[in-house]
C-alpha cells in the first residue's frame, strides 16, 4: 500500500466527520433562513395592517376637520392637491397584485446580491398563474424597496438587499 493510501485511510474517518458536521450546519442554517423568512412576512403583514390603519384614522381626520370647517363657515377642500395636478395621482393599467402574490414573489427572490435572480428564473420557481402578477409583483417590491435590482432591462437580476 502507498503512502498516499494510507494517509487516506487514516483521515477519511476524520474528512467524513467534518462533512456531516458542515452538512448538519448547513442545514441548521437554511433552517434559520426560512424561519426568518416567515417572519420577515408576517412582520411585513403587520406593517400592512398598520399602514391600512393609519389610512383610515387620516381619512376620519380628514372628514372631521371638513365637518368642522363647514360648521364654522369655511370651505376647506382638503382633496385637491397643492400643485395643482390632478388628484389621484399615477393611472395605471397594471394588473393588481395580491399580498399573497408579493408575498410568493418575496419568498423566491434571494437575499444577496451573488444570487440575484432574473425576472425568468423568478417566473418559473413561483407558482403563480399570470406573468404579469410576477412582473406587477416585483415592480411593487421593488417601488417600496423591499428588493433591490442589479443590471438594466434584459440583464435586471433581482435581490433583498440590505
Amino acid at each position: 500500500m502507498g503512502e498516499a493510501a494510507r494517509f487516506s485511510n487514516v483521515f477519511a474517518p476524520v474528512f467524513k466527520k467534518a462533512a456531516e458536521t458542515a452538512t448538519e450546519e448547513k442545514k441548521l442554517l437554511l433552517d434559520r433562513i426560512e424561519k426568518l423568512r416567515e417572519q420577515r412576512v408576517e412582520i411585513d403583514d403587520e406593517l400592512e395592517k398598520l399602514q391600512e390603519q393609519m389610512t383610515s384614522l387620516e381619512e376620519a381626520i380628514t372628514l372631521g376637520l371638513t365637518h368642522a370647517a363647514r360648521d364654522a363657515g369655511l370651505r376647506l377642500d382638503l382633496n385637491r392637491p397643492v400643485n395643482g395636478n390632478s388628484p389621484g395621482g399615477r393611472v395605471g393599467t397594471g394588473a393588481t397584485v395580491s399580498a399573497e402574490a408579493i408575498r410568493a414573489v418575496l419568498t423566491k427572490v434571494p437575499d444577496d446580491k451573488k444570487s440575484a435572480m432574473t425576472f425568468g428564473s423568478i417566473r418559473k420557481t413561483v407558482s403563480l398563474s399570470d406573468d404579469k402578477l410576477v412582473a406587477s409583483a416585483l415592480k411593487r417590491l421593488v417601488s417600496i424597496d423591499k428588493i433591490k435590482t442589479v443590471g438594466e432591462r434584459r440583464a435586471k437580476r433581482y435581490y433583498i438587499g440590505p
